[in-house]
């Protein structure tokens, strides 16, 4: 592999983590302030990870980012990027 190659599949996966990260930690602001949130996928998966640890907390939502993007990657895999 060439660097230049490297560098840019290290800096999507930066990215992809990092939006990921975003994503979890808006859900779960607004999970734990009451808000109405959206019934999908990114719901499912903070309330899952909360349930297994038995609150809404950074170490949940690190798994729960670990998850989320585990499931973009997968998804755009399974339907050809």
């Amino acid at each position: 592999m060439d660097r230049q190659f490297k560098k840019e599949v290290q800096d999507a996966c930066k990215f992809l983590r990092e939006t990921g990260k975003r994503c979890v930690d808006e859900r779960m602001a607004a999970i734990m302030r009451g808000e109405d949130v959206p019934d999908d996928i990114l719901t499912y998966v903070v309330k899952t990870k909360s349930k297994q640890s038995g609150q809404v907390c950074s170490a949940s939502a690190s798994c729960a980012n670990f998850d989320f993007v585990n499931f973009l990657v997968a998804t755009k895999i399974v339907n050809g990027i």
